[in-house]
């Protein structure tokens, strides 16, 4: 599907000429369904990787990943939402903040965020 709709987009950059406006969001466009497709691949990778897990005995309740995985979706949902849109203000409002309000308020994140700013200093500028 991504090389489907890229060819489009091509089609269209190239029919059409899009001018301005259009074409922001035709690049747009092509650059969402590039990370979309990608977003695709790496969930594959996880549930892969979940399969393997699943023999394993449990560390600790899995409490957050629900919750993350809710969030992740819901994120993804009003971004796209924004974009067809062309609503700024909740594309602006859609993802990190509410992530990282999220992610913060989990107890068994709490630590891996602090500990993890220590070590990245641009994790630590951008969630805090």
């Amino acid at each position: 599907m991504e090389i489907e709709i890229d060819d489009f987009a091509v089609s269209l950059l190239a029919l059409q000429q899009p001018m301005a406006r259009d074409l922001r969001f035709l690049t747009a466009a092509i650059k969402i369904n590039s990370d979309l497709e990608r977003m695709g691949d790496l969930a594959v990778n996880i549930v892969q990787r979940a399969l393997s897990l699943m023999r394993q005995p449990l560390v600790k309740p899995l409490i957050d990943i629900p919750q993350l995985a809710r969030l992740a979706e819901s994120m993804v949902h009003k971004s796209l939402d924004a974009f067809v849109r062309r609503d700024a203000e909740l594309a602006a409002r859609s993802c990190f903040p509410t992530m990282r309000s999220t992610i913060c308020a989990m107890p068994s994140m709490r630590s891996w965020s602090t500990s993890w700013s220590a070590i990245h200093p641009p994790f630590r500028a951008r969630w805090t």
